[in-house]
């Protein structure tokens, strides 16, 4: 379902809103299911905190 958002709103084919939401997840530290439901729940992306 997060694909899908991404997808439609990007106009992104399948295989780059995986790899997408995929890159997200591990820059922010978190499992691809956790960095989907961001994505559902707030509407956009996770973003990695810069280092302090």
């Amino acid at each position: 379902m997060a694909e899908g958002v991404l997808i439609e709103r990007y106009r992104l084919p399948m295989e780059l809103a995986r790899a997408l939401l995929h890159s997200r997840a591990v820059a922010c530290g978190l499992s691809l299911s956790e960095a989907a439901n961001w994505l559902l729940a707030t509407n956009t992306l996770p973003s990695p905190h810069p280092a302090s």
